[in-house]
């Protein structure tokens, strides 16, 4: 994929990708070490982009506890070259359950 594929993104969505993506790297250092900040990056525009739109500033300023397990979640399912999440699997800070309300 190339990163012209994001090119709709705004530069406000960019930033809290970038910003949550540093605060939730953590749940990529197992396994990808002192790449997890690329990968959380990638992972959660991915998502945001193709898959399901997120509420970034609301994920951004969640608990840390449901900010973990949402991304923990995201890195679990996303199956990026489908670009789908497996299992059923919604994110919570998804956009769409916002709208539904």
């Amino acid at each position: 994929m190339h990163c012209d594929a994001y090119a709709h993104l705004s530069m406000t969505e960019i930033n809290l990708l970038g910003e949550i993506a540093m605060r939730g790297s953590v749940a990529f250092e197992e396994e990808w070490g002192d790449q997890a900040y690329a990968h959380a990056f990638l992972t959660l525009a991915t998502c945001h982009a193709f898959v399901c739109p997120l509420r970034l500033r609301d994920l951004l300023n969640a608990p840390i506890l449901d900010f973990m397990h949402e991304i923990r979640g995201i890195r679990i399912n996303l199956a990026p070259r489908k670009r789908l999440l497996k299992g059923n699997f919604l994110p919570a800070y998804a956009a769409a359950i916002e709208a539904a309300a």
